[in-house]
């Protein structure tokens, strides 16, 4: 683990604020995520052919057919489980995904982070139908700056934004800009909408502070020596690892830090956070 000594300007998102002591920063991966989608077997259950194909894979692309005779399968549930059935049967198809179901809907689920796949070209008959949706892309949303990060895979040490189902311990630091000063940024202050800088893109380096003194924006107004909380639960506008001095009903959760705020609001100047040992 690398120390550095920053002496940056003040006010800036991301940026770490002078503390007079040592700066803890590793960096970590923000990975892709699995891509999640479904596959519907609807309509009236015909006789004929059901089949779709998987594209954009490492491999060539892979039809997955099942044929209803005779009345056999005779239900959509039924459907369903003969196709997980006929896509399990391939190696290739069971070594990239988890097939589940529920009654007449498949969930497949990619094994590998930040691995895209299409389902095309679906073949019903009559009055049967199979609908393809994706309800997860492999490529998330940019990840803020300023944010509290959780480690989402441990062994790979990637990280990415809390989860309801994260713990305050999970939380490994602060993503902040990488940069020994600020000249070389271009963070703009944040306006009264209180809109996050979102720079780092999946599959890349964040840097995270551990330990030190760095500029973020709080959901809400702090003073000095608030106790620190970070979101796990974001609905609407909120942005999951972003950090107040309220448990906003349980949806967030406290970590060791302390506000250092100077009797600032936080709106539209960002105020220093201060973790003594990491969070």
């Amino acid at each position: 683990m690398t120390q550095f000594q920053y002496n940056v300007g003040a006010g800036k998102l991301g940026a770490l604020a002078v503390s007079g002591g040592p700066h803890v920063s590793v960096s970590r991966k923000y990975a892709g995520r699995p891509q999640i989608s479904t596959l519907t077997f609807g309509g009236t259950a015909t006789d004929g052919v059901y089949s779709i194909d998987f594209q954009d894979l490492d491999v060539p692309n892979i039809t997955v057919p099942i044929t209803r005779a005779g009345g056999v399968p005779a239900t959509n549930t039924l459907l369903a489980t003969a196709w997980i059935t006929a896509a399990e049967s391939d190696t290739d198809l069971r070594s990239m995904f988890i097939f589940t179901q529920a009654a007449g809907v498949v969930t497949i689920t990619s094994r590998e982070n930040g691995n895209a796949f299409t389902l095309a070209n679906p073949v019903v008959t009559g009055p049967g139908t199979l609908v393809a949706a994706v309800t997860q892309t492999a490529t998330p949303a940019n990840l803020p700056m300023g944010i509290a990060v959780v480690y989402t895979d441990t062994a790979n040490q990637e990280i990415g934004q809390p989860t309801g189902a994260s713990t305050a311990f999970n939380v490994q630091g602060i993503s902040w800009d990488g940069n020994s000063s600020i000249a070389a940024t271009v963070i703009p202050t944040l306006g009264q909408t209180g809109d996050f800088e979102s720079p780092f893109a999946a599959e890349s380096m964040v840097p995270v502070m551990k330990v030190g003194t760095i500029w973020v924006h709080p959901e809400v107004d702090v003073t000095a020596g608030d106790t620190v909380w970070v979101r796990m639960t974001a609905t609407g506008t909120e942005v999951a690892g972003s950090l107040s001095n309220v448990t906003d009903g349980g949806d967030n959760l406290q970590i060791q830090a302390v506000w250092e705020a100077d009797g600032l609001a936080n709106t539209p100047t960002p105020v220093r956070l201060h973790l003594p040992g990491g969070a």
